[in-house]
């Protein structure tokens, strides 16, 4: 979306139009009503500069208010932090996994169908406070139903489970669909998600509308990180048993570096936090394996719906390279590169915002602002 689009939305050319005309009339009334009844000479020239200065207050009011049937409110997408603004209403069922796994899954908003793939690190009741994740759910919200679920071994969903997969991963996902009663939704893939929103995509494009991929992969260093890469892998597994969700420890200030490197210290405490309250070590470890496992390569020249490819330029985590190698091999996708260290934009910075508009331009087929080819 455009800043001219944005211009738009918030109605700026219609207040600004509406202004001049009911200045101009007042003006003229002023005038009939000065040479009537014989005001002094100051009166117009002071009618017409409050005039003049009117105008800019209401194209300031015009771009931090919205009008709401229920009245007139503050523009969510002001300065406001997460924490200001509402907690918005949600309806939490359960659904079972073909393997009998119990998954929790939320639904909030209206309109058409947006399904967030799972990712790690989530849980439902905690994730509309998120730093990382609760700028994303309130703003699709606004104008999508959205369907996100925790995974396996997260959230609300069961923690002990046998299985930890990328087949579980993508079998989830049709299940939560199915148990939805979805029949047609676009999907959103963000990190490893990715990877099972375009196999959900490929196995069924006829009930895909579009697919959104952010700091996605399409495959883990299991099979092609290479010696070195591995080794770190090790490393980093033995490092989450040790570390996992303890405060100041070596751990914490290399996972945040890597996921969040650019935030201050209060969400680096949230962070912290997430570890401990969505999952346990012993299954991150074993979240960890998995994703490194995960091998989409053959499937990105089957996709065959709309799809936007959306990356931030210094992601630690994922390379930017893989953004692009996804974006170069899914027939026509479109790619947009966010200006954001962290893997996914906080809340407040400029990448989110530009990330809203995006995916809201793509979803809702408006102008997109930024496409890189």
């Amino acid at each position: 979306m455009s800043f001219f689009n944005e211009l738009k939305r918030r109605h700026m050319f219609r207040v600004g139009g509406a202004y001049l005309v009911v200045a101009w009339v007042l003006a003229q009334v002023s005038d009939l009503i000065a040479d009537n009844l014989d005001f002094p000479g100051w009166f117009m020239p002071m009618v017409l500069a409050a005039l003049g200065l009117g105008f800019p207050v209401a194209l300031v009011i015009a771009w931090a208010l919205q009008r709401k049937p229920d009245g007139i409110v503050r523009d969510p997408r002001e300065s406001d932090p997460p924490e200001a603004l509402p907690i918005m209403q949600q309806n939490i069922q359960f659904c079972q996994a073909s393997d009998g796994v119990q998954l929790a899954y939320a639904t909030t908003g209206v309109g058409p169908v947006l399904v967030k793939a799972a990712t790690w690190m989530t849980h439902l009741e905690d994730d509309f406070k998120s730093s990382l994740w609760g700028h994303i759910i309130r703003d699709i919200s606004g104008y999508r139903q959205l369907i996100r679920f925790d995974q396996r071994g997260n959230g609300l969903s069961d923690r002990t489970v046998e299985t930890i997969s990328p087949a579980r991963f993508s079998s989830d996902l049709e299940d939560v669909i199915n148990a939805a009663g979805v029949d047609k939704c676009a999907l959103l893939g963000i990190s490893q998600g990715s990877a099972a929103a375009i196999e959900f995509a490929v196995k069924y494009p006829d009930r895909v509308t579009h697919l959104v991929l952010l700091g996605s992969f399409a495959h883990g260093v299991t099979k092609f990180g290479g010696e070195k890469a591995r080794a770190q892998l090790e490393v980093m597994k033995e490092m989450m048993r040790v570390g996992w969700g303890q405060r100041s420890s070596t751990f914490r200030r290399v996972f945040t570096a890597m996921f969040v490197p650019s935030v201050d210290p209060a969400i680096a405490d949230e962070f912290d936090q997430m570890q401990s309250t969505t999952t346990s070590a012993e299954t991150a470890v074993r979240l960890l394996q998995a994703i490194s496992d995960i091998d989409v390569d053959d499937l990105l020249e089957k996709v065959r719906v709309p799809t936007l490819v959306l990356h931030c330029k210094g992601d630690l985590a994922i390379s930017i390279k893989e953004g692009r190698f996804i974006a170069s091999k899914i027939p026509h996708a479109r790619f947009v590169m966010l200006e954001s260290d962290n893997h996914v934009p906080i809340g407040g910075e400029p990448a989110a915002i530009i990330l809203a508009q995006e995916i809201r331009a793509f979803l809702t087929d408006e102008k997109p602002s930024s496409v890189l080819n």
